[in-house]
């Protein structure tokens, strides 16, 4: 059962819910900061699938967003289908102070209160009540169930501007806007703010949590909700997302899945290979710019010892910070403070286990707690419950408390039902780099062994996967053979990469601060968290680097690999080629690697052999040249650049890099990739 909403929560997490009942207005906002749009109706695509229905409490919830000026009819609309709240009038309380107080705002709240209480004793003598008229102290005042709030706290990290992180709480930023934001924090310069500085943005309009009374049907008051003065956005509050559950993997599933590979004697670090992590040095993991990732996911334990280092801290003031948990992020599942996972599978601990790389710090100095800790901070935002279960609630508010204290990644194990206005909210924020699971497949029952069987989901989409925006990364799982897991979803042009998610091994509850327990789990759930890591690290190397630039980083870079059946976009994720962007980087045919500066504007390159005479150079420069897959026998090589793939023929006979042991020549035959450090297009 949910509990009680927690009303402080509201000052530092607002969520613009977009849904499939939607309306957005300019209200309130001047001409030049207005954005009208046509009112959706609600869509059969865009309902929960049958067998994901919300659940009976969750059902008779709808999540509202209201102009500042919303109109007394709406107000009043809203008042009538409320489940009732009862509020102690104090000794100097009228129906305009307690309308201030509870919903920012006197008129009109006022007058529907009023309208709740006809019987409402006054204090004597008083000719005709009013709305200034002084309430009898103690008395039971009837309110909507609802406590607005006007303003957040968020924080303006580095390499981000007042702007950048205004923009998702307001229609537009104007130079009025931009009035109000500096009038409310006259004690600081907006046009230069140290990292992490935390703003007040004032008349901002939050998610409200409206729970209705019995017997009104939440899909027609949404329905209605959507075409009344003054509603932003309105939704029922689906609970059709889960966490994807961690997979079996055993020789009987492994039998029926037909997948070539044996766990038997799978290594607890067999996956560190296959990233190229054995590879990264110490020198490859300078680190300046701390970044926080929010992990929506079940939470995590803090008594881990693991994780004494490395968890973000709110610097914000507000009224949360009543424990060390609660300071580490956010409870939105039960809407308490602290985000403490409770779930049996250690789901959202064993996420971020893998995300602070604390199995790859065994086995690598680079990856040492001591050297990733102060820098790749862990924002823990719990989303889902002790069954897996996330409401469509708890996803946008744990993303606008993302976007309100300073997170540079999301990342999501978890997936939802289709909605073309779920995909639009996603799309408000291009500033956090977003990295999802493909999803798990479908349970099938073989030869009666029950087996999870991936899916392709190019043509059976799953969300938010498939949204496809600028600003996220679908990640599916890598099995030990070389391949797409039997289990993970797949997609060309839906999943862009792959990253281990067999068997690996990483960090679980424990229940003590004194133990460090460690476990196995499988599922696109762990694949995710290696790729969120080297987004965490990129951003950790080089601050200003955009999270669409991260994004063509990581997709640019991976490995390539000969007969990936089903295929993905990009290849798998390889970590060293990833982070290389203080390097140039060559990897050579005996798997060694060249560290430094490449000698020259960049490579001769022509279409075919037969036209390398007086061929130009590809200048990594000027065409913002990424990366080169040299040719092998009679495959042509591979260049990536500003303006998109090319395939092609390498004319120069060797290359030259300069490196701290001065100049390295090697012959092109003995070269296998070439990776420069800048990224293409824009950073």
């Amino acid at each position: 059962m949910r509990r009680p909403r927690h009303a402080s929560v509201l000052f530092v997490s607002v969520a613009i819910i977009v849904t499939s009942a939607l309306v957005t207005a300019g209200c309130g906002r001047g001409p030049d900061e207005s954005q009208a749009v046509t009112p959706v109706e609600p869509t059969q695509a865009d309902a929960p699938p049958p067998s994901v229905a919300p659940s009976a409490d969750v059902a008779n919830e709808i999540v509202v967003v209201l102009a500042p000026e919303a109109p007394a009819d709406t107000i009043d609309y809203l008042a009538d289908v409320s489940l009732p709240r009862t509020y102690t009038a104090g000794p100097n309380d009228s129906l305009a102070a307690i309308a201030k107080e509870q919903f920012g705002t006197t008129r009109p709240w006022s007058g529907s209160v009023a309208k709740l209480n006809p019987e409402l004793r006054y204090v004597q003598p008083i000719q005709e009540p009013n709305i200034w008229s002084l309430i009898e102290p103690g008395s039971d005042v009837t309110l909507p169930d609802l406590e607005r709030r006007t303003s957040i706290t968020a924080q303006v990290s580095g390499g981000t501007s007042v702007v950048e992180v205004a923009a998702p709480f307001y229609p537009s930023v104007g130079e009025r806007t931009l009035a109000r934001i500096a009038d409310a924090n006259p004690h600081l310069n907006l046009a230069r703010l140290p990292a992490n500085t935390p703003v007040l943005f004032p008349d901002v309009n939050h998610v409200q949590l409206l729970r209705l009374r019995p017997g009104q049907d939440a899909s027609q008051v949404v329905a209605r909700l959507s075409f009344m003065g003054g509603v932003e956005l309105a939704s029922v509050n689906y609970t059709a997302a889960r966490l994807e559950e961690s997979v079996t993997v055993d020789r009987n599933v492994l039998a029926q899945a037909k997948s070539g590979y044996d766990i038997s004697g799978l290594r607890d670090d067999w996956f560190v290979a296959p990233l190229g992590a054995d590879k990264i040095v110490e020198e490859d993991m300078v680190l300046t710019s701390p970044v926080a990732v929010a992990i929506l996911d079940s939470g995590l334990d803090f008594s881990h010892p693991d994780f004494a280092q490395n968890l973000w801290t709110n610097t914000a003031s507000h009224e949360d910070a009543t424990t060390d948990a609660s300071v580490h992020g956010f409870d939105f599942a039960d809407r308490e403070g602290t985000p403490t996972d409770t779930i049996p599978t250690s789901h959202g601990t064993h996420v971020a286990g893998i995300v602070s790389a604390r199995v790859l710090g065994t086995v690598s100095r680079a990856f040492a707690p001591a050297r990733l800790d102060p820098y790749i901070k862990l924002m823990i935002l719990r989303v889902a419950d002790d069954n897996g279960v996330v409401t469509l609630e708890a996803i946008m508010s744990a993303l606008e408390y993302a976007q309100a204290n300073g997170a540079r990644i999301v990342s999501g194990s978890w997936t939802t039902f289709r909605s073309g206005p779920l995909r639009e909210y996603f799309s408000r924020y291009p500033g956090l780099l977003t990295v999802v699971a493909a999803g798990n497949g479908d349970r099938q029952t073989i030869n009666g062994q029950t087996v999870n069987i991936g899916y392709n989901v190019d043509t059976r989409e799953t969300f938010p996967g498939s949204f496809k925006l600028p600003n996220m990364i679908t990640v599916g799982a890598l099995g030990p053979d070389a391949n797409v897991s039997f289990f993970s979803n797949h997609g060309a042009g839906t999943v862009h990469i792959l990253a281990p998610g067999v068997e690996i091994r990483s960090t679980l509850r424990t229940g003590s601060s004194t133990q460090r327990a460690y476990g196995r789990m499988s599922g696109t759930s762990q694949a995710t968290p290696f790729t969120t890591l080297a987004a965490a690290i990129l951003m950790a190397k080089k601050g200003l680097l955009t999270a669409q630039a991260v994004k063509q980083r990581i997709l640019d870079t991976a490995d390539v690999i000969s007969g990936l059946e089903p295929p993905v976009s990009a290849g798998r994720l390889n970590l060293l080629k990833a982070i290389s962007i203080d390097q140039d980087l060559v990897e050579l045919t005996d798997g060694s690697y060249l560290r430094g500066t490449l000698r020259g504007p960049g490579v001769r390159f022509a279409a075919a052999p037969a036209e390398c005479s007086g061929a130009p150079v590809l200048d990594r420069s000027g065409e913002r040249i990424g990366r080169v897959i040299a040719q092998s026998g009679n495959m042509p090589a591979v260049a990536l650049a500003r303006n998109g793939r090319r395939e092609g023929w390498v004319c120069d006979g060797s290359i030259t890099m300069a490196t701290r042991g001065g100049d390295v020549t090697r012959p092109l035959s003995q070269v296998r990739d070439i990776i420069w450090r800048g990224v293409r297009g824009r950073e």
